[in-house]
């Protein structure tokens, strides 16, 4: 009787065991950053995996199969890999991924992934960065109000984004186009000198034309003031002034996009 009362206790203990693992076990679907209590730095798995912890802002994440998958620029988490540098919000096109339907980073301004976008997906390479200049999927516009809450995420953050020369914008950039001495992050646009908040709304092509010489005197980062996208209105340019001296493929997988 006691060997069976024991041998109950056993399975009891062991399954309690199992569940307790399994409800620690947090899936993700490639690499990402570690959070801060938990050592910091940045897991380079590009399978998917497990940990003993979920992500520490769930707004830099997507979910794909019940599996975590980072979204955001790793730079400012101790990522040390290849990165490509991007303007704007664009698809998602990583190799490592699959979603079954557009996904988009909502970031706005210059930003690094690691990953390289494939020939088909609609890319310009201008000024130091690739620009999406191909059309927004409508589920762009229906999902934006809860993904574009990643730049808040960014918004303390201080980090080295790419150096990208605005001036030279593709003109079918459908995005905002944001550049002056702002005061959070490090992010090196090669831009007019002053604080300027274009606001360029679909469908383009729209031009920019800015009426201040282009300055040399120190970098400028991007600002975080008010900026606009609407669907889908007519072509507009507003310009404020104020002068203050490996494998590719994603979701295009299969020729789809």
């Amino acid at each position: 009787m006691r060997k069976g009362l024991a041998a109950l206790v056993g399975i009891i203990a062991l399954v309690s065991l199992t569940a307790a693992a399994e409800a620690r076990s947090i899936r993700y679907h490639a690499q990402h950053p570690i959070p801060a209590k938990f050592g910091g730095g940045f897991c380079y798995i590009t399978e998917p995996h497990v940990h003993a912890f979920g992500p520490s802002d769930p707004r830099l994440y997507r979910m794909h199969d019940e599996e975590y998958y980072f979204v955001g620029d790793p730079t400012p988490f101790g990522y040390d890999g290849p990165r490509y540098s991007y303007y704007g919000p664009h698809p998602v096109v990583d190799v490592g991924v699959e979603f079954g339907e557009p996904v988009y980073c909502y970031l706005d301004g210059p930003h690094y992934h690691w990953y390289q976008p494939v020939a088909q997906a609609q890319f310009e390479f201008r000024g130091g960065a690739y620009w999406y200049v191909g059309d927004y999927d409508p589920i762009y516009y229906r999902q934006r109000g809860r993904y574009v809450a990643i730049n808040e995420a960014y918004r303390p953050v201080v980090w080295e984004r790419p150096v990208v020369d605005v001036t030279v914008a593709p003109p079918a950039f459908h995005g905002v186009i944001v550049a002056g001495p702002g005061v959070h992050g490090h992010a090196v646009v090669a831009a007019p000198a002053f604080s300027a908040v274009v606001h360029v709304e679909e469908p383009p092509p729209a031009s920019i034309h800015v009426g201040v010489g282009v300055g040399v005197g120190g970098p400028l980062v991007v600002g975080h003031g008010h900026v606009i996208v609407a669907e889908p209105p007519p072509r507009t340019v507003i310009i404020r002034e104020h002068h203050d001296n490996g494998r590719h493929e994603g979701w295009y997988k299969h020729g789809k996009h």
